[in-house]
């Protein structure tokens, strides 16, 4: 199986676009696909970062005379081709032919939108459209918004076909897997702030991070400062650093989850990193860098996840000094940001957007899929946990009253250590994998547990739904309970895998496990 990603970066664009695509590949990468990247050779382009990490990368070429804004394609953010768009689809059509058939075409780009992608339509098994914005029409199979907005369902369906697979919110969003496995060892923070944490961005052409530092230094703490490689403003920046003790500069780091995890407050942008951020219960002070993040940054902000100074450009140091002061003396916010943070993104995204692409299907033939169950499913989840057939395999046989299981529903839904996912089939609920942490475990180790709408028994759900389950939490065990005399599911747990440890236990092993 072969998915081709087309996605740029450049000074204006940044590096996010790209790094979120990267994360995505090697996921896939890790179930057996093959990967490809198509990029325009930009100033500030991260083909070399791609290869490196052994992807092939075909390099599109920019043009001595780049097409203008005004020649009637738009450039969305600075988000530009440098060419047309019906050029950029004949370049990427050449590039696509030698390789076979390509299941997935994921799209990552501003400046493309439904002409390029009906361009490409028969040519490729199906299309992924990775926005944030919201303001063009798409022709795709599928879109991915991984970000924080109002009314979500309806802000994108003006824009794509009814047939069209929308999986918005951050718990889509493209981490890397160092950030849900740090998750699961997080140290709980009192508070106070002792330690910083400065990241604007992969690229910051404004040099918003010279004036933090200015802003930081009379504050007497330790800060991180993390560069992206395509920083122009790398060399002043680090020599800023080097003249005082307690800022520590990181370029390109593979370790941010680890610098997140040592450190009590952010100073950053609203962008991708704002999941980073929330899945590490680390609060933050925003500042906006470009106009997509406004909405985002706003939305933190009411949430109660972040402080939002401001556009970057207009803030002043003093400002930024002044805010970061009021928090070291406000510990009690600080750790009310910590717990808003933790339910708005877990880190499994890019686990969820795999199993989709890479959907098990039932024995009728049709795509089984997992996703977060909301507030909106409580009635319908507690209408099967009132059916006989689940009740006779409960630890607790005894029917819930509705009012009881909607605050149950409510704290498991705030809890960061409680996964529960509507299993659909066919794009339709048809029951409930719930994967729970067991924290007073060392490592990872969930307990699972699973039931289905009573229309849906003996169609392989079950089975294909456990196995999604493992998608989502590849490195933890796996841990079931089954009653006695409950044969089904104990035939279901061992045909997959899970060994008895001792009666009624079950457990399975992560593949990557000795």
């Amino acid at each position: 199986m072969t998915v081709v990603f087309r996605v740029d970066a450049s000074l204006q664009i940044g590096s996010g676009h790209v790094m979120r695509c990267m994360t995505l590949a090697g996921r896939l990468r890790a179930e057996g696909v093959a990967v490809h990247f198509i990029c325009r050779a930009h100033p500030g382009h991260l083909m070399a970062l791609i290869a490196a990490q052994d992807y092939p990368v075909h390099s599109l070429p920019v043009p001595d005379v780049p097409v203008a804004p005004d020649s009637g394609e738009p450039l969305a953010h600075g988000h530009w081709l440098g060419v047309s768009q019906a050029v950029d689809a004949r370049e990427v059509i050449a590039v696509l032919r030698p390789l076979g058939e390509v299941a997935w075409l994921v799209v990552d780009h501003y400046g493309l939108d439904r002409r390029w992608e009906t361009e490409l339509a028969t040519h490729v098994g199906r299309i992924l459209v990775v926005d944030d914005l919201a303001d063009r029409a798409h022709a795709c199979d599928l879109l991915l918004d991984q970000n924080l907005h109002d009314g979500m369902q309806q802000r994108y369906r003006p824009w794509v076909s009814p047939r069209c697979t929308l999986l918005l919110g951050p718990h889509y969003a493209l981490l890397r897997p160092q950030f849900a496995a740090a998750r699961q060892r997080m140290r709980p923070r009192d508070g106070h702030v002792r330690r910083l944490l400065l990241f604007l961005g992969g690229a910051d052409p404004g040099n918003v991070t010279t004036k933090a530092l200015q802003a930081l230094a009379p504050l007497d703490r330790e800060v991180d400062v993390v560069l992206g490689g395509s920083n122009p403003h790398r060399a002043q920046i680090q020599a800023l650093c080097a003249q005082n003790a307690r800022f520590h500069c990181h370029v390109q780091v593979e370790s941010m989850a680890e610098l997140m995890l040592q450190a009590d407050l952010a100073l950053g942008a609203a962008g991708t990193t704002s999941w980073e951020r929330c899945c590490l219960e680390l609060p933050c002070l925003l500042l906006i860098l470009a106009d997509n993040q406004r909405s985002i940054a706003r939305l933190l902000a009411e949430r109660g996840v972040a402080r939002l100074l401001g556009e970057a450009a207009e803030v002043s140091a003093a400002q930024i000094t002044q805010a970061v002061r009021a928090l070291m003396q406000e510990p009690s916010v600080c750790r009310q940001m910590q717990s808003r943070a933790a339910s708005l993104c877990d880190g499994l995204g890019v686990h969820r957007v795999a199993m989709t692409l890479l959907p098990r299907l039932a024995k009728d033939g049709k795509p089984l899929g997992l996703r977060p169950v909301t507030l909106a499913d409580a009635r319908q989840i507690w209408e099967w946990q009132r059916h006989p057939d689940t009740r006779r395999w409960a630890r607790n046989p005894a029917v819930p009253e509705y009012e009881a299981h909607c605050q149950w529903l409510v704290e498991r839904l705030q809890d960061g250590h409680d996964l529960l996912h509507m299993i659909t089939h066919d794009q339709q609920p048809a029951g409930v994998l719930r994967l729970c942490r067991l924290p007073e475990e060392v490592g990872q180790r969930h307990e699972i547990s699973i039931y289905l709408a009573p229309d849906r028994y003996r169609l392989g759900i079950a089975s294909g739904a456990l196995q999604l389950g493992r998608m989502l939490l590849p490195d933890a065990e796996l841990l079931a309970e089954v009653l006695e005399g409950n044969t089904a599911s104990r035939a279901l747990f061992e045909s997959l895998g899970y060994v008895q440890q001792q009666p009624g236990i079950f457990i399975q092993f992560p593949s990557n496990s000795c």
